[in-house]
């Protein structure tokens, strides 16, 4: 067994069963230098709830917001300013 192969074996090992930090670490350093592991592919669709019970002019502003393409910091914008306003005690009617 090429010594590579041995110290990779050595720390994969003390990463699973002495849950050695240094370890882990020296395997998902690693892996990345070696492009063994990648980031999954970016969220691409899915389903968008709306909370019930929100006034229309709310919800218009949510879903004229996801149709222009923003961002979903932007609907959570939104969503925010409403839940600060009735926190206050504003009527949103």
């Amino acid at each position: 067994m090429p010594a590579f192969e041995a110290v990779h074996l050595q720390h994969a090992r003390k990463s699973l069963v002495e849950k050695s930090i240094a370890s882990i670490k020296f395997v998902v350093e690693q892996a990345e230098k070696y492009q063994v592991i990648k980031l999954p592919p970016p969220a691409a669709g899915g389903v968008f709830t709306i909370p019930k019970g929100l006034p229309q002019d709310v919800e218009r502003a949510i879903l004229k917001s996801t149709f222009e393409g923003d961002t979903m910091s932007r609907i959570i914008g939104i969503l925010k300013r409403y839940c600060d306003a009735r926190k206050k005690g504003f009527r949103w009617e």
